[in-house]
């Protein structure tokens, strides 16, 4: 019996030192809970951040592109408010006055209601300079806060093809 006896005091140690070994490795993994969640949860905040700045970039270029096409069909809108007093009286295609073109242009419908004229426009001889500006509105200033709004500012020119005054009969 002492050979049955020598066995199982073996097993019964080995039996011992798993049980030691699992407790070892039970009570390591209680201080390496959660590492997994906090890595995660870092991770996906870098994430959600750099999709929110390219988000941002595209959307400040495509206010950018708005702005300026804009601006352009606002100048395009102003060159076409020729004065048919200088018309019917012959003195041929001339362009309407400084403060009637800006309030066609800026206080009417063509402009969006994001947008908003910069000053007056100015008129050249045969020209319409408008500038109009923009504003977007950041999506890491919804989700963050600290991210401010951009005001895009373009400006356009129209030129008016002046056409000579009919000849007189």
């Amino acid at each position: 019996m002492t050979g049955l006896s020598r066995a199982t005091k073996y097993v019964a140690a080995i039996c011992a030192s798993a049980q030691r070994l699992g407790d070892r490795a039970a009570s390591g993994r209680g201080r390496d809970a959660g590492a997994v969640t906090i890595l995660f949860a870092v991770g996906l905040a870098a994430v959600m951040l750099i999709i929110g700045l390219s988000v941002d970039v595209s959307g400040l270029l495509r206010a950018k592109d708005r702005a300026r096409a804009i601006a352009e069909q606002a100048a395009r809108y102003g060159a076409e408010q020729i004065s048919t007093g200088a018309l019917l009286d012959g003195d041929g295609t001339q362009l309407q006055s400084q403060t009637t073109i800006t309030n066609l242009v800026c206080q009417h419908p063509p402009l969006p209601s994001d947008a908003t004229c910069v000053g007056m426009v100015v008129l050249g001889p045969d020209t319409v300079t408008v500038t109009v500006t923009l504003t977007y509105h950041s999506l890491l200033h919804s989700m963050i806060g600290t991210f401010p709004d951009y005001a895009e500012t373009e400006s356009a020119t129209a030129l008016l093809i002046p056409l000579p005054p009919p000849p007189t009969p």
